[in-house]
């Protein structure tokens, strides 16, 4: 077992229920280390609240929509577990330490895989995963970045998840990039969090509406460059 995986390991709980609704499972990684305090936190905090709402007055989207919410300071944290949107409360999320920006993107491609393995032991059907990233900083775990790096790679050449990476004033964008192999990170002002989330629960409205074998234009893939 490697160094990472033994700081990184977790156990989600993995319960279906009774919705057998096909799913989009996706990660949102969220920077709250002490960088972000003031004007950014209270805009992210404000476009998540509208990321929520938006999904949830769509019917659809509500219950096919697994969003995983992981927090991320000098630890990240996976407590609140796999939901549909429906289920999701929004919350006020506060800053602190640092930024282990790298344990948490490898964090989450591995609960990921462990929720498709699920999915598909329930018998459920669900689209190819996303991950989202939004940070504002430098990694404080730079001894991480080369496996988050070939994990992010692997993610996407073997089509096991969409990565998308999205640096808020002050990132380092070269390094997202690197964290981001398919498309290039968005840099965005703190200003246009609300702008963001609501852009992203439109990609995701989309995908609940495709049939199975069925090509789809979505929304953020073609246009993902433009949001900032």
């Amino acid at each position: 077992m490697n160094k990472s995986t033994q700081a990184i390991s977790v156990v989600l709980p993995n319960e279906i229920g009774e919705n057998t609704t096909r799913r989009v499972p996706a990660v949102i990684l969220l920077d709250t280390s002490l960088s972000m305090e003031g004007a950014k936190l209270d805009q992210l905090n404000a476009g998540f609240e509208a990321f929520i709402a938006d999904l949830q007055s769509d019917t659809k989207a509500s219950v096919s929509i697994e969003p995983l919410i992981v927090p991320f300071a000098d630890t990240f944290d996976m407590s609140q577990g796999w939901k549909t949107a429906d289920d999701l409360v929004a919350q006020k999320f506060t800053t602190s330490g640092g930024t282990s920006l790298c344990q948490a993107l490898i964090g989450a491609l591995d609960a990921l895989e462990d929720r498709k393995r699920m999915l598909r032991a329930s018998g459920i059907d669900y689209l190819r995963p996303w991950v989202f990233l939004i940070t504002d900083g430098e990694p404080t775990d730079p001894e991480y970045l080369d496996e988050a790096m070939r994990r992010a790679k692997e993610a996407e050449e073997m089509h096991k998840a969409s990565i998308f990476c999205v640096g808020v004033e002050g990132a380092d964008m070269n390094l997202l990039k690197q964290l981001s192999p398919a498309r290039s990170p968005i840099e965005l002002k703190a200003s246009k969090f609300k702008d963001l989330f609501l852009f992203v629960s439109a990609s995701f409205k989309t995908l609940t509406r495709t049939t199975a074998g069925h090509q789809v234009t979505v929304p953020i893939e073609n246009d993902w460059e433009t949001v900032s």
